[in-house]
């Protein structure tokens, strides 16, 4: 079973992370929510304690396989220099989409520190593979 620290704590989070977590208990356990600030979240009937980020403790972190990254983009920097104060070299990362605001790019190699770095992609399909597909389909590729 998979252990996953879930930073962040607005919609996406509550809307879509948990709830996707929830229904995969066989495989992932949730250790925990972290966000700037302490609060509780009511979630498909669990309640869930945020806890400060600013607080994580480096036993803590080493115990997990997957930090699962959902901020607001100019939180990212910030995120990422807390999380780079404690050894993550064990853990994998998994950052929603856009990973870095371009004006933030100077912190892409914290992003290196990590075991590996997920992307993940919530389209099932992106307007670009159609316009891909016809040039295929009309020899221009």
């Amino acid at each position: 079973m998979k252990r996953i620290l879930i930073v962040g704590s607005g919609k996406r989070v509550q809307d879509a992370a948990l709830p996707a977590l929830l229904r995969l208990q066989d495989d992932y356990r949730i250790d925990g929510v972290m966000a700037r600030s302490e609060k509780e979240l009511e979630v498909c009937g669990e309640t869930f304690r945020v806890e400060r980020l600013a607080d994580l403790a480096p036993e803590r972190l080493a115990a997990c396989d997957l930090v699962y990254m959902v901020v607001g983009k100019p939180a990212v920097p910030a995120v990422l220099a807390r999380l780079g104060e404690l050894d993550v070299s064990s853990v994998d990362l998994l950052i929603d989409t856009p990973v870095l605001l371009f004006k933030h790019m100077g912190h892409l190699a914290r992003l290196e520190r990590f075991r590996r770095v997920w992307v993940p992609e919530d389209c099932t399909t992106l307007p670009v593979h159609d316009a891909i597909d016809e040039l295929v389909a009309g020899g221009a590729l």
